[in-house]
């Protein structure tokens, strides 16, 4: 038996007289793909410096262990501060500087401790919206990029059973109509437990996570509500203080521990060509450690209008409002901590925004995006005001005559891009945290001035290739992120909440140098080669050549975290007999080190990782089983953190994931 799409079936039956034999035979197709892509229509390109990835290229991509998030770490223009740490350098600005979204809402926590993966369930996110610089003005609040993951609503007829079990977590999600409601719910969450891995090298440490999701889906894509319950929690536990040195199992307790929940409530309606949507997210993040102890009730209401005013313009408008209340323990009240003598007088954090923008496509080859936004921030001791405009311009340089892309398609047009924009944002600790990602506003708030160049060309094969120059200008920059010479890390027992308790002179020096305002410049080129395919070979190419300084003692010096050159290669190639082999290869060069010569004016040794990711997918009656191996850094290549400071890992895992 043959059938298009599948393999040869060949079955040998025995009959005797008078036997009567009925059967059912499963044929295996040739290709089975779990990452369903739905497109109604073709959609007008609307932005100028977004990366969007979709399917197989958040799911499959070696060194991410399946999350979609993480492959924001393989895109042009991002570095790290650790390869195992989730903590990307976006454009060289901190890491607190980068908005990680689900819909558009902050995420306290986007990431489990170490090599974690996200805190959402991977079949929740549709798409990823990557966006290094030139963010539009519905994303507030950030002077760096922005990361926002886009989920979908079910379907009513959605039936959906997923698990997913490997060496470090275990997790699933279910997702079913309920019955003569015209809702779906989907239920999901994971339990992580790399402490059993740590336990095979120390019995001094050990880690464990987990996280939950809860949502229901009603109503239709025009006229809907969603709601969606989620949260995490994160445990690193180290040997007590009053265990005995000589102990060979000395007794563990909790030295860090994060964690948040949300609850997003949304409405949309469709009123002709106007569409409203109503939105209010509630929340509790909290942040433990040694000496610091926070936890915060946030809600956030907001509204946004989308009026099709013409076929060439569309007009958005949106009001949001966020207040947070503050709690901090005995010992932040106290002062006992540096870190607590800058944030012990936060009680109550209010921030109100407006803003307004135009899509306008004056003739087929333009599109213009104008807009501004105004915030207002109080902490009850002070009020600080910010209004940035932006503008994005998309010009048609001419089109191609591509054989797999429709003629009139955007993404047949060779494109002519840029924008400029102001952006601001509130002060934020160097590291994003649950309930420590604002700080005392009386030390201002954060500026930074961007623009961008570049062009796109579509290419045979489903290929494009992007170019893009930016100039990043941060006037100032505050609670920057340094390792260092005078640094926050070196002068805190090397951690990045002090744990020791610091007085008088020390911990007045210590919240000098965290608090001093200071200018910043980022600059650089973005060259992408990408193959979009839904089916076929996927991936792409992608090299940065980039600067990152700071200005000290009038003189502009390196960054910490500035990598001159990023090189990211990712491929994905479908094998036959339903194989995938995943590829990754990433060098990022190395980071200023202070030495005698002066401050910053070594840098550390390059590092050069491969990651590989092999999938084997089967048929089990209504199953399908997918089958990998996902190996972080197979070489096991050397990383040097700091000058001296070597460190080698490799991180394998094998997983079953199975889809109903």
């Amino acid at each position: 038996m043959t059938a298009a799409g599948h393999n040869v079936f060949l079955q040998q039956e025995a009959l005797v007289a008078r036997q009567e034999l009925s059967v059912t035979y499963y044929v295996e197709r040739d290709r089975y793909d779990p990452y369903e892509i739905v497109v109604v229509g073709e959609q007008r390109r609307e932005e100028v410096s977004r990366i969007t990835l979709r399917g197989a290229e958040i799911k499959q991509i070696p060194g991410t262990f399946g999350d979609p998030f993480r492959v924001v770490q393989a895109l042009p223009g991002v570095a790290s501060v650790v390869s195992l740490l989730p903590f990307p350098v976006v454009r060289g600005a901190s890491p607190s500087s980068t908005g990680f979204l689900l819909d558009g809402a902050r995420v306290p926590l986007l990431y489990h401790l170490l090599s974690g993966p996200s805190v959402i369930h991977p079949d929740f996110v549709d798409e990823i919206q990557f966006y290094p610089g030139g963010a539009p003005v519905i994303y507030g609040g950030y002077t760096g990029g922005i990361v926002d993951g886009r989920t979908a609503r079910a379907r009513r007829d959605e039936h959906l059973l997923d698990f997913d079990a490997n060496l470090l977590q275990l997790g699933g999600l279910v997702r079913e109509p309920i019955p003569r409601t015209g809702i779906t719910a989907t239920v999901a969450g994971r339990y992580g437990y790399p402490g059993a891995i740590l336990s095979l090298a120390t019995n001094q440490v050990s880690l464990s996570y987990w996280d939950y999701q809860l949502r229901l889906d009603g109503g239709t894509a025009r006229d809907g509500w969603t709601l969606f319950a989620y949260g995490a929690r994160d445990e690193l536990d180290t040997v007590a203080a009053t265990a005995d040195p000589m102990d060979q199992n000395p007794p563990l307790e909790p030295s860090l521990i994060l964690g948040f929940h949300r609850l997003d409530a949304r409405l949309h309606r469709t009123f002709g060509t106007l569409l409203a949507t109503a939105r209010a997210v509630v929340g509790r993040d909290a942040t433990f450690s040694q000496g610091t102890d926070f936890s915060v009730l946030s809600a956030e209401p907001s509204v946004e209008l989308r009026w099709k005013a013409a076929p060439t313009l569309t007009v958005v408008g949106g009001v949001t409002g966020s207040v947070r209340d503050i709690s901090q323990g005995t010992a932040a009240v106290s002062g006992a901590n540096p870190f607590s003598m800058i944030t012990g007088d936060l009680t109550t954090f209010y921030a109100a925004s407006a803003l307004t923008e135009v899509l306008w496509r004056p003739t087929p080859k333009w599109l213009v995006r104008p807009g501004v936004r105004a915030d207002v921030y109080n902490d009850r001791a002070t009020t600080k005001r910010a209004v940035d405009p932006r503008l994005t311009v998309r010009y048609e340089l001419g089109r191609r005559d591509l054989a797999d892309v429709p003629p009139d398609s955007d993404d047949s047009a060779v494109w002519l891009k840029g924008s400029v924009g102001l952006y601001h944002q509130p002060p934020r600790f160097v590291l994003p945290l649950p309930g420590l990602d604002i700080m005392p506003l009386k030390y201002g708030l954060l500026r930074s001035y961007q623009s961008t160049l570049g062009v796109e060309v579509p290419l045979a094969e489903r290929f494009q290739l992007s170019t893009e120059a930016y100039f990043n200008y941060m006037d100032p920059t505050i609670f920057d992120l340094s390792v260092n010479d005078a640094s926050v890390v070196n002068d805190a027992n090397t951690t990045l909440i002090p744990t020791t308790v610091v007085t008088g002179t020390d911990g007045q020096q210590f919240i000098d140098r965290l608090t001093r305002p200071q200018l910043g410049r980022s600059y650089g080129l973005e060259i992408l080669l990408r193959r979009v395919a839904k089916t076929g070979v996927f991936g792409w190419v992608s090299y940065t050549l980039s600067r990152s300084e700071r200005e000290r003692a009038g003189a502009w010096v390196p960054y910490d975290f500035d990598r001159s050159h990023l090189v990211n290669v990712v491929a994905g190639l479908p094998l036959r007999r339903n194989w995938d082999l995943g590829l990754r290869l990433q060098y990022q060069s190395g980071k200023p080190e202070t030495t005698t010569a002066g401050y910053n004016t070594a840098r550390t040794a390059g590092y050069l990782r491969f990651d590989l990711r092999v999938d084997k997918r089967a048929v089990w009656r209504k199953w399908l089983l997918d089958f990998y191996v996902d190996v972080t850094n197979v070489a096991l290549s050397p990383e040097e953190v700091t000058a001296g400071n070597v460190i080698r890992y490799v991180l394998p895992t094998l997983g079953l994931r199975g889809r109903f």
